[in-house]
Formats: C-alpha cells, structure tokens, sequence
C-alpha cells in the first residue's frame, strides 16, 4: 500500500503520455495533401485555359470543348477549397473571391467564343478571296484595292490601335469606291465589304475582352487563398510541436520514476 500513490502516479503518466502521443500524431497532413493536390489542379487548369483561348485566338484552335472541361477543372478545385476551409473553420472569403473570378472569367470566355468564331470565319473568308485567282482574273482593276483591303485586315489582326482602325476604313472606303455593283462578281465583292466592315468592328472588342480575360484579378485572390491556407497550416504544426514537446518531458519523468521505482525495489529487496 505504500508504493500505491507512486503507481497511481506512473498510471496518470502513461495516460497523459498516450494522450499527447495522440495529440502530436500529424492528422491534419492528408487533408493539407488533398488542398495543395486542389491548388495545383486549378493552377494548371487556369493556365491551360489561358493557352488555349490565345491559341484560338491566333486561330489555331477551332474546337472550343477544352475551354469547358478547364472551367470545370476550376471550378471543382474552389469547391474542395472551399470546403476544406469550412471543415477547418476557417474565413472562406479569400475563397469565395477566387470562386467569383472564375465566375468572371467563365463570363468573358462565353462573350469571346461568340465573337472570336464570328471574327475567325471572317478572317478565313478574306483570306481566300483576296488569294481567289478567278475573283482577281474577272475584277483586275481591283485586286490592287483587294489585296491593300486584306493587307489592313492581316495589320489590325495583330495591331487594333487606332491608327490601324483608321487605315482599315480608308481601305473599306477605297474597295467599296472601287467594287462593281452589277455582274457576276457583284455578290462576291459585297460579301468581302461587309467581312471587312464585320472584322473591322470585332476585332477590337474581341481583343479588348481576352485583355479583360487575362486580367482578371485571380492571381491575387489564389495568393490569398494559398496564405490563408498556409497559416493555418503554421499554426496547426506549431501546436503539434508544443504536443511533441510535451511528451517527450512527459517521457523523461516517467523514466525517472521508474528508475525510481525500481531503486527502491531494489533496496526493499536487499
């Protein structure tokens, strides 16, 4: 009966030390795991949309499906952000910003497909007729104003500033002075003008809405995301290391009373 405060005493020891054995056991590591796999997954979503629109753009993208399957992408990675963060009871509005810059960019691609598909089968309608050679062969007096027509156009695809807007119309008005208005190559020459006149008002808009496109204010609000996540991250391995510091002191006096304990057995023995 003598020992028995000193069992009770290695009693609550063990038990205390199973207990910060299981407070400093790292549970938080496979969901961080899965948050950085969703950051990752919307980083090389996001980029992969924004090769691909410049690709359609340049026109050597046609198939406008990869866009959705990105958005997608997008949006499922904010999902599991978004509830992680809830899970852990943290302040989700970094998040939600990052959700409504996808819903932003979602917007303005649906507004740059339009235009980009009606701005690229104009430009592949200009295209052929100012090189059509039974176009040029019946209308000779003006293949000189087709191909400066189709020179401006080539200019403002790559250059929408407002002196090549103003070059563009002064070729329109030239080749509309010029066009015939009766014959066979009548309706050929009317469906240049008014490709021309299309491209002239759609080319700036469609720039002007990939520049809306690629500015929109993602990055910073996945950086915000990225910290909050990180901080809590911080915070969470700060306390598992309190924990693991406590079980280790926790371990050493267990030692010492059981060398203790094992002492005093000795010398009752002898």
């Amino acid at each position: 009966m003598k020992n028995l405060p000193f069992v009770l005493g290695v009693s609550l020891l063990l038990a205390l030390l199973t207990w910060l054995l299981l407070r400093g056991i790292d549970t938080n590591a496979p969901a961080y795991a899965v948050t950085l796999r969703a950051f990752d997954d919307y980083a090389l979503a996001e980029a992969s949309l924004h090769r691909d629109v410049l690709q359609a753009r340049a026109g050597l993208l046609r198939n406008y499906d990869a866009f959705t399957s990105h958005a997608q992408a997008m949006e499922n990675a904010v999902a599991r952000l978004r509830s992680h963060a809830q899970a852990e009871g943290l302040d989700i509005k970094p998040v939600d910003r990052l959700g409504a810059a996808v819903i932003e960019q979602e917007g303005l691609l649906e507004r740059f497909k339009t235009s980009n598909a009606l701005l690229q089968n104009s430009l592949s309608y200009v295209g052929l007729l100012s090189t059509n050679p039974e176009f040029l062969a019946h209308e000779v007096r003006l293949a000189p104003a087709t191909g400066a027509l189709a020179a401006a156009i080539l200019h403002l695809s790559r250059d929408t500033s407002s002196d090549a807007l103003k070059a563009l119309q002064d070729r329109i008005d030239q080749f509309a002075q010029q066009a015939p208005t009766t014959g066979p190559e009548a309706e050929t020459a009317r469906a240049m003008l008014a490709h021309a006149r299309l491209l002239y008002g759609q080319l700036p808009i469609v720039d002007q809405t990939l520049r809306t496109f690629i500015a929109v204010p993602s990055a910073q609000a996945l950086d915000e995301t990225r910290t909050l996540f990180s901080r809590h991250r911080a915070a969470v391995e700060a306390v598992e290391q309190r924990y693991r510091l406590l079980l280790y002191v926790v371990s050493l006096l267990l030692l010492i009373m059981l060398v203790f304990l094992g002492l005093r057995l000795r010398a009752r023995a002898a």
